[in-house]
C-alpha cells in the first residue's frame, strides 16, 4: 500500500515558529510592519496565501496575542533596522494589502504585548 502524501505543513505554525526565534534574535529597535489580525485562523491562512503573491513568505511574521479578550493572530511584514527603511516598505506595499491600514510596530512593542497578554 501506498502512503498518503503528507499533510502540507500548517503555514500558521510555521511562520509563528519563525517569528518566535525571530523575536528572540532580534534587537528592541527592530521595526516590522503590522498588516492585519484576525480571531479566525483559517480567515488568517487564507490572507497568508493572498498576501504571499506578492511578499516572500520568509518575510512574514506570525504571532499569538490576544484582542477583546478573544485569542488574536497578527500578521507582520519584513524586519527592518530604522523605522525610515520600514516606512520606506509600508509605502511599497501593494494597494490591496494596504487596505488593512498596516502600520509600524517595534520588536520592543510586540515582545510587551505578547508578554502582556501571556502569549509569549
Amino acid at each position: 500500500p501506498t502512503d498518503s502524501a503528507a499533510p502540507e505543513p500548517d503555514v500558521l505554525v510555521e511562520r509563528i515558529q519563525a517569528t518566535l526565534a525571530w523575536l528572540e534574535r532580534e534587537p528592541p529597535g527592530t521595526h516590522s510592519v503590522q498588516l492585519l489580525g484576525s480571531e479566525n485562523p483559517q480567515q488568517l491562512k487564507d490572507y497568508l496565501s493572498y498576501i504571499a503573491k506578492s511578499i516572500e513568505k520568509s518575510n512574514l511574521y506570525v504571532y499569538r496575542t490576544v484582542a477583546r479578550q478573544k485569542p488574536f493572530l497578527t500578521v507582520l511584514y519584513g524586519s527592518f533596522g530604522s523605522r525610515e527603511a520600514a516606512q520606506n516598505a509600508l509605502d511599497r506595499l501593494p494597494p490591496p494589502l494596504k487596505a488593512f491600514k498596516p502600520y509600524l510596530r517595534t520588536v520592543q512593542g510586540i515582545r510587551e504585548e505578547m508578554s502582556r497578554n501571556k502569549t509569549l
